[in-house]
């Protein structure tokens, strides 16, 4: 062929929209998610920007059914992008995704997801939660954190106190007992409660005072709790809001750039082990595993504390997943974080000193906190409720299922076949299949 003969059929591919050089924003990777789903169930899907270098898209999806969704926010490249859709009929659909740049040139629309729709009741391990009953917490309380032994519920009810709360009966949870620690002059606010054996630690702050402190109750009768300890910090440079413990170290945090090791191996005369300077004022979780403490530091992302030495914990790296970090917790060699925006991020920590992220997906509002069981992880998600997530794959995460609370889902327990969100003013249960 000529050169002119060459030029000519070049100018022809191009003028009649032959695929021979891809213009505007990258299509976005071909979606995943639920592949079956029962008429009118919600399914979720998935995809992830391609855009090029810094650039960032905005991302919807098409259904197969004549509809769409709405574009997104603009997400950067790599980051995944999900959605929740149902289908009124059965039978087979195709979901697509297509990007649109700063210029509002769109692309090509993605391969498609198969997705078969039918009548027929879906796999076991299908989730349909629902919110089966609840406890109202009286004025002025309000509650982010909670824990469980038996039968029994124990809600941190800030200036409410502590609520043991009896959920033998999931549909009518009564209260049994409510517990607000002694000072006549300052008004207690309890932050966080933990279980250990026959022990619960709360964290405790004093409004309008420099006085916060670390109290064990025995709980071995839960409706009659007995302080047993407390450790006292009036330096007015600690606020302990958030807690973990590992046999006799408690391991708090809150307000204020210091993690805290306390000892309550005498629990009438707790000692303080050691301390470390860590990112950022606010801080809203800690899980500790092995050596390793891991903390939420909010717009400073997760740190990962070495604690093998609770004299002398230091710094060993720090993790910016999307969003600020509210929530953490760590299974298996994997740390998964929950941050605004709504994303679960998970890392392999095989070695805490060089973490890899595998993956991050995201949900409605602004995830608060993450609890793992099994195969799944299930989130708070502030406005949203709750999700479930199953995480067997923890490269390709997958939303299960979800529910919305009425108040503000702040974090989760989970026993059997039930879920206990401390949802702001109120504690939800919720059934999960």
């Amino acid at each position: 062929m000529s050169k002119l003969g060459g030029y000519v059929l070049f100018v022809v591919l191009l003028v009649t929209g032959c695929d021979i050089l891809e213009t505007g924003p990258s299509t976005p990777l071909k979606p995943w998610g639920d592949a079956t789903l029962k008429v009118n169930q919600k399914g979720v899907f998935y995809t992830v920007s391609q855009a090029e270098n810094s650039d960032s898209q905005n991302i919807r999806f098409d259904f197969g059914d004549g509809t769409y969704s709405d574009w997104s926010h603009l997400v950067a490249p790599g980051e995944t992008v999900s959605v929740m859709h149902s289908w009124s009929s059965s039978g087979v659909y195709y979901v697509r995704a297509q990007a649109m740049d700063a210029n509002n040139t769109v692309s090509r629309w993605s391969e498609g997801f198969r997705v078969t729709v039918s009548d027929s009741v879906q796999s076991s391990d299908s989730f349909s939660l629902q919110v089966v009953g609840s406890f109202e917490l009286g004025n002025n309380a309000f509650t982010t954190r909670l824990s469980k032994k038996g039968s029994y519920v124990f809600l941190a009810g800030h200036k409410g106190g502590l609520y043991i709360i009896d959920v033998s009966n999931p549909q009518t949870p009564v209260e049994i007992k409510r517990y607000v620690p002694q000072d006549s002059l300052r008004v207690p606010y309890v932050n966080d409660v933990k279980i250990v054996g026959n022990y619960a630690y709360i964290a405790v702050t004093y409004y309008y005072s420099s006085l916060t402190e670390v109290e064990v109750l025995n709980i071995s009768d839960p409706s009659s709790p007995v302080l047993v300890g407390a450790y006292q910090d009036t330096s007015g440079h600690s606020y302990f809001e958030y807690l973990y413990v590992v046999d006799t170290l408690v391991y708090v945090l809150g307000q204020y750039p210091h993690l805290v090791i306390i000892n309550f191996k005498n629990p009438a005369h707790p000692v303080r082990a050691g301390d470390v300077q860590i990112s950022g004022y606010y801080h809203y979780d800690i899980f500790v595993s092995g050596d390793y403490a891991y903390v939420s530091c909010n717009e400073y992302g997760a740190q990962i504390i070495d604690v093998h030495d609770p004299t002398n914990p230091n710094v060993l790296n720090t993790l910016t997943p999307s969003g600020n970090v509210s929530g953490v917790f760590v299974k298996l060699n994997r740390l998964y974080t929950a941050s605004t925006g709504g994303y679960l991020t998970i890392y392999d920590i095989q070695d805490p000193a060089h973490p890899s992220q595998l993956s991050s997906i995201g949900f409605g509002d602004n995830a608060n906190g993450v609890l793992v069981q099994g195969n799944y992880a299930y989130v708070a998600d502030h406005t949203a409720g709750l999700y479930v997530v199953d995480v067997s794959n923890p490269e390709l995460p997958v939303v299960k299922g979800g529910v919305d609370t009425p108040g503000n889902a702040w974090s989760v327990v989970v026993d059997g076949n039930f879920a206990y969100v401390a949802d702001g003013t109120s504690l939800q249960i919720v059934r999960l299949r």
